[in-house]
């Protein structure tokens, strides 16, 4: 698993959220929604700029599986705080460990596992991405 640490800026954002195991086929779903989104919003200068950031946003192994948030994000300047699609809000810049992995349960889980064993004061925020892969 390649994973490179990155200081990334305050910007704002959109998102996609799902409830549910990470790696399920709904996460694989919502991937292909977001980046129909993407497209239809004429955000490809974003996409190829800052790519699509998966975040776990919970600890399967505190957190039971079907209550496991996972969100989509892009970063953006526009405003999308109308639009039905996404969620809007403001991405925290700092020092972020940046995983490059496949979506899968095992894979997140791993992620998840390194980082709390590995960062005891949990003093790198996480965010896997970024993913310009095909779904």
């Amino acid at each position: 698993m390649n994973y490179k640490i990155e200081m990334l800026t305050n910007m704002k954002m959109v998102y996609m959220r799902n409830i549910g195991s990470y790696g399920s086929k709904e996460n694989f779903e919502m991937m292909k929604r977001l980046k129909k989104w993407i497209k239809q919003h004429h955000l490809n200068d974003e996409l190829k700029e800052y790519g699509i950031y998966g975040v776990p946003q919970d600890d399967p192994g505190k957190i039971p599986s079907e209550k496991c948030r996972y969100d989509l994000m892009l970063m953006t300047n526009r405003d999308f705080t109308k639009d039905q699609m996404v969620q809007t809000g403001h991405f925290e810049g700092g020092k972020y460990a940046v995983f490059t992995v496949t979506h899968t349960i095992e894979t997140s889980e791993f992620v998840l596992e390194t980082i709390a064993s590995n960062d005891p004061k949990q003093s790198i925020k996480h965010a896997s991405g970024p993913y310009n892969g095909k779904v």
